[in-house]
This record gives structure tokens, sequence and C-alpha cells, in this order.
């Protein structure tokens, strides 16, 4: 038997209407080097942007006319497509792009993915990398500082930049084998610098909030630039605009940041004084609230109406003791089942 119609998912829609959501979902990728989508729709247009790169990499005139016709902003994007995007993947030999889940959709919980192209400004794998890079050396430091090792604890930075920095062989295998970072850590490091090219920094974006250009500093980034006067100044060795220093610049961004945040989260040690006011709170009613009330529980005599049931007749069966005796049973006198068991009841 043969497998039909597995090439790829129709996505509950028409061919026309499918074919033309990917068209616009490749081209507002190449435009704004991130989108964010379900996954489905997502992995299908993975699966084209890279056939688009792959033309703007051949440059020819055919893969030219092909992009024109396929992309809906060519005038935008077709250029940059043969030029920028050309140039920056002109090393790798596919996986131009990047699939990171980002949760559930509010309303119908369909799970959602940012689909964004690898070495950009907008990657979000290298920020992330960063981060955690930053996270984990800020986590030694604060080690050490808890063992009593606070000249070792403030030199952490630098022990961990001069060994990547200086030496023989390339800072990116120096930086990938560095024993103070996780093993996937250094993995993940391996991914985002690979291929990065030289002239790719942070964002502008990152850049205007790093110079403090933009707003007036927060109480965290007064907390950041606390930690950063701490510790002791250096001068700059080999200084070069190059993807490892690039990745050491945004990593000692999060490295300070992290370092506010652990040292404003310090918890203190209880006092034996309020431990015991708490359980004197606990245990002791307080008096400006009293004594708390009384539950109590009152059956109810009689019968009880329903909500819409009408009550109409059922003076005569309150008035005497009838047990389970309704209106009808009422009516019946004598001739009700309650009655001929137990006696009739005497009604006025």
């Amino acid at each position: 038997m043969v497998s039909h119609r597995l090439a790829n998912k129709s996505l509950s829609r028409p061919t026309a209407h499918r074919v033309l959501m990917l068209r616009n979902m490749v081209s507002s990728l190449l435009e704004h080097e991130s989108i964010s989508t379900t996954v489905a729709k997502a992995k299908e247009a993975q699966k084209v942007a890279e056939k688009v790169i792959t033309w703007g990499k051949n440059g020819r005139k055919q893969d030219w006319d092909r992009a024109n016709m396929w992309l809906l902003n060519s005038q935008k994007t077709l250029r940059p497509l043969f030029t920028t995007l050309a140039e920056r993947y002109a090393l790798r030999q596919g996986g131009y792009t990047r699939l990171t889940l980002a949760g559930h959709r509010v309303g119908d919980r369909a799970p959602l993915a940012i689909l964004s192209l690898v070495d950009s400004p907008k990657d979000l794998k290298y920020d992330i990398t960063a981060r955690t890079v930053g996270r984990e050396l800020a986590l030694r430091a604060r080690a050490r500082q808890e063992d009593g090792d606070g000249e070792g604890a403030r030199e952490t930075w630098w022990e961990f930049r001069k060994a990547v920095v200086e030496g023989e062989g390339d800072g990116l295998d120096r930086l990938m084998n560095h024993h103070w970072l996780d093993v996937k850590t250094r993995k993940n490091v391996g991914k985002v610098l690979a291929f990065r090219p030289v002239e790719i920094t942070a964002s502008e974006e990152q850049e205007e909030v790093i110079k403090g250009e933009e707003e007036p500093p927060t109480k965290d980034e007064e907390a950041t630039s606390a930690a950063e006067a701490a510790e002791p100044e250096r001068v700059s060795v080999q200084e070069s605009n190059t993807p490892v220093s690039a990745f050491l610049a945004l990593s000692r961004t999060h490295y300070l940041a992290t370092l506010a945040t652990l040292s404003k989260s310090t918890p203190t040690a209880p006092s034996t004084s309020s431990v015991l006011k708490q359980l004197t709170t606990r245990l002791n009613p307080s008096d400006s609230k009293g004594a708390p009330r009384p539950v109590l529980t009152v059956p109810v005599d009689g019968r009880r109406a329903r909500a819409g049931e009408r009550t109409q007749g059922w003076e005569g069966w309150a008035k005497t003791d009838v047990g389970r005796m309704g209106p009808i049973g009422l009516a019946k006198g004598a001739s009700s089942r309650e009655s001929r068991r137990r006696g009739a009841p005497e009604l006025d």
C-alpha cells in the first residue's frame, strides 16, 4: 500500500489558503526575523523558509525570479535575502531557522512557538545562553562568598574572562571547554557562536538599555550598578569586535543583574521573639476580633418548600403532625397511605 499526501500537513485549510498563509508567514519572517505562531504552522513555515534562504545563497537569476514570485513583500525582503542573509549563512549547510516553544495560547490552549532566524540580533537562544552563563558564574561567586572567600567572589568574573580571552587557540574552544560551566551550557554556547558572524553584536535596543540613554535607571538597574561598582576595576585586555567578546559583554550584564537579585533576596535569620509572637497570635484569638462565633445547625421542622413549588394548602398540614403527608394526602384525608398506616388526622 502506497502512502500519499504525507509531504506536508494540510493545517485544516484548502491548498490555495494554505499556500498563501505560508507565503505570508515566510515573508514576515524574512522582514522581522522573528514571528510567533502555533507549533504546527511554525513547522510548516520552517520548511519553506529553509528553501527560500537557499535560493538567496545560490544567487542565480532563476532563484531571484522564484523568490520575487513567492515573497509577498519582495520590495523589502528580496534584496536583503540575496545580500545580508546570503553572507550570514554562507558557511552553514542548513538550519537557518530555530523553533522555540512559547507556552500555550489563551482560550483554546493551542501550543505556541517562536520561529526566528539564527545568528540574528533577535536570536532568542543567544540571549538565553548568555543569561545562563551569567547566572552560573553569579551562583559560583555567591558560593565563594558564603564560604568566606570574599576576594575570590569578587574575582570570579575576571578569572573566567581571563581564561577565555587570554591564551593560545580559539576563544570559542576555551569558552566551550571551561569547567565552570555546565555541560549543557557549553553545548549551547557552541551552537550559538559556531557560525555567528563578526559584525553581529548586541541589538540596538540592548545597547540603549546598557548605556542608559532612554530612561532613568530603575531600582534593579541601580542595584546592578552598585554590584558593578563593588567589583575592582580592570583594564580591558585584547578587546575586539568578535562573537566571543560580544557574548562575554552580554553575559557580564546578566552576571551583575543576577548578583544584584541574589543580594536583594537574601533571607534574614528570623528572631526568636517574632516566631513566638506569631505562634501566640495563632494559638490565642485576637481581642479585637473577639471569640469565634459558634456554628449551630438548627433542624428544620416540617416540610421545606422547594424553588418554584406552590405552598397552597399547606396550612392544615402544618398544624398537625402528619409526618411526610403533603397537600394531596391532606385532600385524601383518611384514604391517604400515611393515614391508613397510623390513623387519619383530624383536620379543622
